[in-house]
């Protein structure tokens, strides 16, 4: 039987409980062998004000990943140069694991844009899709929105699960305001790194 392994890209500026959840629920529904996180070098579909150094993203991840057997970081984009595009990730992820079967998670926002992405029919052709529906009328919307893709639709999974309303806009926020809720946002290992280094302007008063 083929390795899978799922791949879970994003800038995790920083990462959080949001990420984490689509992570377990994925797991849950899909059972994969393992699931790599990959703080990306230049994200392509989105702009971003502050963003964290590359060095801090990745070991932020590394140590969220520790939490749960199933989960490990790679930085295989922060090595590569130019925009994080996410079929060159995959070409290099299908060069080094050549008979594994490969799945690409994101989250249900992106999938509505995702016939824009660059590349994207070679993106399913080596991995599959696998995006997450908050909710039941979520989950009909996004499958409506596969249908589109034609012939390509068989490449995609919808997993409904009840998302946590979490973003790291929103993780920033706090820890900027030094917000006492900002321990139930993030695992505490990764608390932890953002204030010894000093990360988001910990407790500097008002954003």
């Amino acid at each position: 039987m083929k390795e899978r392994i799922a791949i879970f890209g994003g800038t995790f500026n920083p990462i959080h409980n949001g990420h984490l959840h689509l992570c377990v629920e994925c797991q849950k529904e899909l059972q994969f062998d393992r699931m790599i996180l990959m703080p990306d070098h230049i994200p392509p579909h989105k702009e971003v004000g502050y963003l964290a150094g590359e060095t801090d993203r990745y070991e932020m991840c590394r140590i969220a990943a520790g939490e749960y057997p199933f989960l490990e970081a790679s930085d295989l984009e922060l090595r590569m140069d130019g925009i994080s595009y996410t079929v060159y990730t995959l070409q290099e992820i299908k060069r080094l694991y050549p008979q594994a079967e490969l799945y690409f998670i994101i989250g249900s926002d992106m999938l509505y844009s995702f016939h824009k992405w660059y590349r994207y029919q070679e993106i399913l052709s080596l991995a599959f899709l696998v995006a997450g529906a908050r909710e039941r009328e979520e989950y009909d919307r996004m499958v409506q929105y596969t249908e589109k893709l034609g012939s390509l639709s068989s490449r995609v999974r919808i997993v409904r699960f009840h998302a946590l309303p979490l973003s790291s806009t929103q993780v920033r926020k706090a820890l900027h305001l030094g917000d006492e809720t900002v321990s139930g946002l993030l695992p505490a290992g990764v608390l932890e790194y953002i204030k010894k280094h000093g990360l988001y302007q910990f407790g500097k008063g008002k954003a």
